[in-house]
């Protein structure tokens, strides 16, 4: 998670060896233990490293084959993981995962089809933003290794064949039902379906471990099948005799285990679902072996498993969500055990009927509050936010979902092989059931009280706060439980507003597009907002928002748009509605020749356009010029090289910079030489996407640039690049997402 390089193959023939030749020793179980891990999960990255193609050799791929795994149906535009079985032709044994979307499809795709498709293909990347989603990391952690659109398909059977979770899945959405997003998910893992706000209701709630396939589902399974088995086999006993040659209990065990496979094939082997089915299966190796460990030792044997079967997932939120609820729950159960019986029968006085359920009703508040404690620092590190109901709304929930809505779910799925009709009906039942117990979610989450919004916070930092936690529930004394709170100090001190004299230009990584945001001691100017796309997907909710609220800016004094192309303004009414916006600028109103703004110590003034200008097309772009007067930064839109010449002409003076942000994102058309030699600046960004189809930025733009000696960088290779400059040091520090904020070895180009 954190190796900023993976370790030379060579190294990885040494460890091993030397891992098998320390074993005897005294520590040598432990050290054999650590060194076959780094062997093993090094050589896995190295081997998802190599699947990474060049640019030049995955542009050659024309066709690809492979059977249709996981599908997001968005409209017209569906989006789905192909397990590849040949490339060109030529097999493929490794079965390599490509994340394909096709517009306006000739048919639709579904899980299980077999098909040949023409497409066109890139290395994986994503946008790379702080407070933002890392989707390069994501598709490393599915084991994804390219992504491309589908030119043309064809399927390779006449008859295909779907799977029975697609056939499943297709007519639970085919039914009259309100709430058939939150049923299939509930019924077979498929989350595909959820609105952007159920996604948010579902977040705000904390209720994601109830919509996912998981340990809690799977538990469920395996005591139906095991009651249903113990009920089958009375019955038989019942009219014959059973032999004794037999163990039945290794034959109930088995039946547990082949029908919870069969349930996590429904919901799509998920992480979280093969995660809870290794347990299973380890749990019911060891009654077999009968053999007993203790539950660290259970759950490390687990870990170990999974990291075995799923190496990449341990990049996925989700493992470590699973894995720390697990851990949580057995320092809970460790430190608070269940209260003797008799003991609280005489506390209480009540009947001996009353007590268990007295016990279990405490036990489970004490489960549910110390449960979401433990969580809060690993949640809020990734979400960025603290909901106060949670543990109040997964008290009410939990027994809710785990005693009605999944063993009915799984039930209507039973019945669904029989009759569907009759199945229908039963969705009915949860249909209803759903919407009496959604109707009051929203309530609680609209409440401003209901959740807070975090800043971004080091994950050290939460460490910290974690280690204070648990050292509060320790059984230590009250003295050193104080001295253990001074480790929330760092917390909060993020609190505190800087009241340094520094100031920030962060040019965000919005793919082929523009967004700048201007920060000092707690305000912010925006610059552009970054584009908006037909399916809906806008880089105000995917970077600009999220980054604003990691940087815990509340609100934008300032917002100027440029000029009104879709990609530099077509998130705008995003923006609008997610945050509070106190000014407004564009090149069609104030932002013209002549206009200034003095702005917590920094003069902005803008260059172009000409006041008589209509502020329309690229050359009307809103050109200001930022400056502390030591620094100064010149943000120029998509002018071409004609204004370019004008400037030089008639403000020469003030086109001095330290960073160019270059026009229309390095097209050969603008950055000219004379303005470069005006602006004579140390550093030029170019903002566009990731080898986008203008092929910007232009050679002959990149030759001016190093010929003039200035150092370059781009958010397609670099994601987002902050310049913090020091009017007191007259310093200009970088940083770059990729290289310095986040420098891990699957954040980087893998395909250089």
């Amino acid at each position: 998670m954190v190796w900023p390089i993976l370790p030379h193959p060579f190294w990885l023939l040494v460890l091993a060896p030397l891992a098998i030749l320390i074993y005897p020793c005294r520590y040598g179980p432990w050290c054999s233990g650590l060194l076959i891990g780094v062997v093993w999960m090094a050589s896995v990255g190295h081997w998802q490293v190599n699947w990474q193609l060049p640019h030049d050799e995955i542009v050659k791929i024309r066709q690809v084959t492979g059977v249709i795994e996981t599908v997001v149906t968005d409209g017209n535009n569906p989006r789905f993981n192909l397990a590849v079985t040949s490339i060109d032709g030529r097999t493929v044994l490794t079965s390599p995962r490509i994340r394909l979307s096709w517009r306006m499809p000739t048919w639709m795709p579904k899980q299980g089809m077999s098909a040949t498709f023409t497409v066109k293909l890139k290395p994986i990347h994503g946008l790379a933003n702080q407070g933002g989603f890392r989707y390069q990391q994501w598709l490393i952690s599915q084991r994804i290794v390219a992504t491309g659109y589908v030119k043309s398909a064809s399927l390779t059977t006449a008859h295909p064949v779907v799977s029975q979770r697609q056939i499943w899945l297709s007519h639970l959405y085919s039914l009259p039902l309100k709430h058939n997003a939150w049923i299939a998910a509930l019924t077979f893992g498929d989350k595909s379906h959820f609105s952007t706000q159920q996604w948010n209701l579902i977040q705000t709630n904390g209720i994601a471990h109830l919509v996912a396939i998981s340990g809690l589902h799977l538990g469920v399974v395996a005591l139906l099948t095991l009651l249903i088995g113990r009920c089958l086999l009375w019955l038989v006993s019942r009219t014959m005799a059973l032999s004794q040659a037999y163990n039945y209990r290794s034959l109930m065990l088995a039946m547990v285990v082949g029908v919870t496979w069969y349930y996590a094939y429904l919901a799509g082997f998920s992480l979280p679902t093969v995660r809870a089915w290794l347990m299973l299966l380890l749990l019911s190796v060891l009654i077999l072996l009968q053999r007993v460990v203790n539950p660290a030792h259970f759950v490390l044997l687990s870990l170990g498993g999974f990291l075995l079967v799923q190496p990449m997932s341990v990049l996925s939120l989700s493992f470590w969500l699973s894995f720390g609820a697990i851990t949580a729950i057995g320092f809970i159960l460790w430190r608070w055990p269940s209260h003797n019986h008799n003991a609280l029968s005489k506390q209480t006085q009540i009947s001996a009927i009353v007590t268990p359920v007295l016990i279990a009703v405490k036990a489970m508040c004490i489960l549910q509050l110390m449960l979401s404690l433990l969580m809060l620092p690993l949640v809020a590190s990734q979400f960025a936010f603290i909901s106060f109901h949670s543990p109040i709304v997964n008290l009410i929930a939990i027994p809710i979902v785990t005693f009605c809505l999944v063993p009915l779910c799984l039930l209507a799925a039973l019945i669904m092989l029989i009759d569907r009709s009759a199945a229908g009906v039963v969705f009915e039942w949860i249909d209803w059931l759903l919407e009496s117990c959604l109707n009051a979610l929203p309530d609680s989450q609209n409440s401003a009280l209901a959740s807070v919004q975090l800043p971004g916070i080091p994950v050290i930092v939460w460490a910290w706060s974690l280690a204070a936690i648990v050292l509060w529930c320790m059984p230590i004394s009250l003295r050193k439980k104080l001295c253990s709170s001074l480790l929330v100090l760092p917390l909060l001190s993020y609190a505190l507003v800087s009241q340094n004299s520094k100031w920030q230009l962060h040019v965000l990584d919005v793919g082929q597009g523009s967004a700048y945001v201007l920060e000092t001691q707690g305000k912010a100017i925006v610059y552009d907002v970054g584009n908006r796309f037909p399916s809906g997907f806008n880089m105000a909710d995917a970077v600009l928002l999220p980054f604003l609220q990691h940087q815990g800016l509340e609100h934008i004094d300032w917002l100027i748009i440029s000029h009104f192309d879709s990609d530099h303004a077509g998130s705008l009414a995003n923006v609008l509605q997610g945050i509070k916006v106190i000014h407004f600028a564009s090149n069609q109103d104030i932002c013209r020749r002549g206009w200034q703004l003095n702005w917590q110590a920094l003069h902005i003034e803008a260059l172009w356009p000409p006041a008589e200008s209509e502020g329309r097309g690229n050359d009307n772009s809103c050109v200001l010029r930022i400056s502390d007067g030591q620094h100064a930064v010149l943000l120029t839109g998509d002018i071409s090289g004609d204004v370019e010449k004008r400037l030089v002409k008639t403000d020469r003076k003030l086109l001095k910079a330290d960073v160019l942000i270059a026009a229309h994102h390095g097209s050969n058309t603008s950055s000219s030489q004379d303005f470069i030699d005006a602006v004579k600046p140390q550093f030029a960004v170019f903002s566009q996407g990731f080898l986008n189809r203008w092929d910007f930025p232009r050679q002959p733009v990149v030759t001016r640039f190093v010929m003039s000696d200035v150092t370059l960088y781009s958010t397609a290779s670099s994601g987002q690049i902050s310049f913090v400059f020091d009017p007191e040091r007259k310093q200009i520090e970088t940083d770059r997402f990729r290289q310095n904020m986040l420098p891990t070895w699957y954040n980087r180009y893998l395909w250089h």
